[in-house]
């Protein structure tokens, strides 16, 4: 909710759907402090101070969809629209977005990850409509 209320789409007319994935990868990370069974945690050592065991890799939290140019942000039609309005600050990348480097780089994405619980969730809302921040008003619309 806060991409909907004061830190997104109220205040800035933006709801971002890579910050989301980056949120939901942070809470995962700092779940795995915790976690005994994580290859990286926090235990106590003998002068009963904390220390990390184990060795943290950040590409298990890294993903596709913090990559705002394939995972796109979805736009009020108030910060779409008119002549400074996204869609006309956008259209100049139209070009390079459908390029066929940076539609080698998508077919990549989409063929070497999964999606996270997080995002399949968010995606699952907007197939039945209960969310439609990308549905009018995203970068694809840009370029049509």
């Amino acid at each position: 909710m806060s991409e909907v209320d004061l830190v997104g789409k109220l205040v800035t007319g933006v709801i971002s759907f890579g910050d989301l994935e980056a949120n939901y990868q942070g809470m995962l990370f700092f779940r795995s402090l915790c976690d005994p069974t994580s290859s990286f945690h926090f235990q106590k050592d003998q002068n009963n101070q904390w220390i990390l065991n184990g060795k943290f890799d950040i590409a298990n939290y890294v993903n596709p969809d913090w990559d705002e140019s394939f995972n796109e942000s979805g736009f009020t039609k108030a910060r779409w629209t008119g002549k400074t309005g996204l869609n006309q600050t956008l259209r100049p990348y139209c070009e390079l977005r459908n390029s066929p480097r940076v539609q080698m780089r998508f077919d990549y994405y989409q063929t070497k990850f999964t999606r996270s619980k997080s995002m399949q969730y968010l995606m699952d809302l907007e197939n039945t409509g209960q969310l439609t921040h990308r549905r009018d008003y995203d970068f694809r619309h840009a370029c049509l």
